[in-house]
């Protein structure tokens, strides 16, 4: 990990998250929430967030507790009653990291006193009992779930309290579930068949806002400039031009900008699909020539999301430089909250990328983040591998949590 500590991470680190927004991200948050974050030394801010994060696996083990505790109390303020929990698993149930996303999902829960039990669905449905095998080695028994006059439960007979989901609904929530009166959470309405990302930053930003009026901060420090653009079709070239025309006026603000603030950086911008997750659907640009003049390549990385699905509108967003490394490695943190709490993180980094470049992509290595350990402890519970920096901590939790905050926002809008 990078020893250096930025001014502005000295700045977040001298500064307590505000607590009262006066209505502007007080709403419920939702249970779980990730966000990958960008730290250049001049501007943090959250660039991809996933309401239902498949990285739990890479948190450092004295986090899951402290999740499963955090779980428990926004249960108890959703009004959700009851110790049986169903984890409604992804499609990937045939991939072993996620598996042990899976099970470290079941020590939180089983942490906070819950029985748990997992189970798919639809096209994602296991055989009754199956058994699966995490990245460890441990097994993990997958059920089917149906829905019995309006009740969600498995196969073998279990009916869940409630139901943690853990799968996105990139290809759409079947109405039994929809109609089902167990309750689900996060709400389906909140997956990728539906969700469009311009909602989450228009969210993210009222509070960014709110938070920065009242800790005395320039909001630019937190948010990145965000413009969607609908109607597009990259492999008919449909749209593209104005695509290419906000790329060109955003990269235009970005240096007036940069030119005000003494910044030398060279801007950037990035483009991306404006739903679904796995790094799909992205690119990054510093004119927008290949955009007005897209070769098979582009066309073909920019024609289809997660699942297949066609990506019909996108984000031009402010690119934002990652100034963290891990040894000689490009890195970047991914941090999660639970129940609005930052419950800790972890570091994504890619030994051939550079700081302006997605790093979601084959070949990325995964690090714990790890907060300052308790007193009277010498590790915390974390491992040598575990990367531990107090000022980080500080900062990019503030960040979670301003994401929790919005995460709140858009679920209550969802829920409406």
């Amino acid at each position: 990990m990078s020893v250096s500590t930025s001014p502005l991470l000295e700045l977040l680190s001298g500064r307590e998250l505000p607590r009262n927004l006066a209505g502007v991200g007080n709403e419920l948050p939702a249970p779980t929430v990730s966000a990958d974050l960008r730290h250049s030394g001049y501007k943090l801010v959250p660039v991809d967030v996933n309401m239902f994060p498949a990285g739990w696996h890479n948190l450092c083990p004295v986090a899951l507790p402290e999740a499963g505790r955090h779980l428990r109390s926004w249960a108890t303020q959703r009004g959700l009653v009851g110790d049986r929990v169903l984890v409604l698993a992804e499609l990937m149930t045939r991939n072993a990291p996620y598996i042990e996303n899976l099970m470290a999902i079941g020590v939180a829960l089983r942490s906070a006193g819950y029985e748990v039990a997992y189970a798919a669905y639809g096209d994602d449905m296991a055989p009754a009992g199956e058994a699966v095998t995490s990245l460890s080695g441990q097994v993990l028994r997958l059920e089917p779930m149906v829905v019995i006059d309006g009740r969600i439960e498995t196969k073998a007979g279990l009916r869940p309290d409630w139901v943690l989901s853990n799968n996105d609904f990139t290809s759409g929530v079947p109405k039994e579930l929809l109609a089902a009166t167990t309750p689900v959470a996060p709400h389906p309405g909140l997956g990728w068949h539906s969700r469009l990302k311009r909602s989450f930053f228009e969210s993210y930003e009222k509070v960014a806002r709110k938070a920065a009026a009242l800790a005395d901060l320039d909001p630019w420090i937190l948010i990145p400039e965000t413009v969607a653009i609908e109607g597009v079709d990259f492999w008919q070239e449909v749209g593209l031009e104005a695509v290419a025309d906000e790329v060109d006026a955003m990269l235009a603000r970005i240096a007036a900008e940069y030119k005000q603030r003494g910044i030398a950086d060279t801007p950037f911008v990035v483009v991306k699909d404006e739903a679904g997750t796995f790094g799909m659907g992205v690119v990054t640009l510093d004119s927008s020539a290949s955009i007005r003049n897209p070769n098979r390549k582009l066309r073909q990385k920019m024609q289809r999301g997660k699942g297949g699905r066609p990506i019909s509108s996108v984000l031009v967003q402010e690119g934002v430089y990652t100034r963290d490394v891990v040894g000689n490695c490009t890195a970047e943190p991914v941090v999660m909250a639970v129940g609005g709490a930052m419950i800790g993180g972890f570091y994504r980094y890619h030994c051939s990328r550079t700081e302006t470049e997605n790093l979601n992509a084959k070949g990325m290595v995964f690090a714990k983040m790890c907060s300052t350990p308790p007193a009277g402890t010498a590790t915390g519970g974390c491992g040598s591998e575990c990367i531990r920096d107090q000022a980080r901590d500080h900062a990019y939790g503030w960040v979670a949590e301003l994401v929790a905050a919005a995460s709140g926002l858009e679920a209550a809008a969802v829920r409406q």
